[in-house]
């Protein structure tokens, strides 16, 4: 992904930032401070196994600004195009399907239909793993 930062105060790479999100989400961390928990618990690991010389692991303030600047759909679009090269889904392979409306993204609060944004996802049961991912609205739905 291109790096939305400006190269003035980037003092982590972004796709080290998003490695951690990734790696503290799959541990069970959620959000920013469960994020800068994540890193700052396995600091020493982290900067040994990645090499990160100078300025350590990054802050909870430095993965919130990252996370919050990431454009979702260009993310999962990159996360799209790198599944297709290492998960092949056979054709009697059972997937289930798991939608889940996101919190605070409804547009009109009065009106009976209500315009929502929801997450979509499938996944692969055998192997435990989400193998797509979409996002819809209303008018796309």
């Amino acid at each position: 992904m291109e790096d939305f930062r400006t190269k003035d105060g980037r003092r982590h790479p972004l796709w080290l930032v998003l490695l951690f999100v990734t790696m503290g989400t799959m541990n069970g961390y959620v959000g920013y401070r469960g994020w800068g928990d994540f890193v700052k618990r396995h600091s020493r690991v982290l900067i040994k196994k990645f090499g990160i010389q100078k300025h350590g692991v990054p802050s909870y303030s430095t993965i919130r600004r990252v996370v919050m600047g990431v454009e979702f759909d260009k993310l999962a679009e990159k996360f799209k195009e790198k599944k297709k090269n290492y998960v092949e889904i056979e054709e009697s392979e059972w997937c289930a399907l798991d939608g889940k409306s996101i919190k605070g993204t409804v547009k009109n609060y009065n009106s009976s239909q209500q315009n929502f944004v929801s997450i979509v996802s499938v996944f692969a049961c055998k192997r435990g793993l989400v193998v797509g991912m979409e996002k819809f609205g209303c008018e796309s739905n």
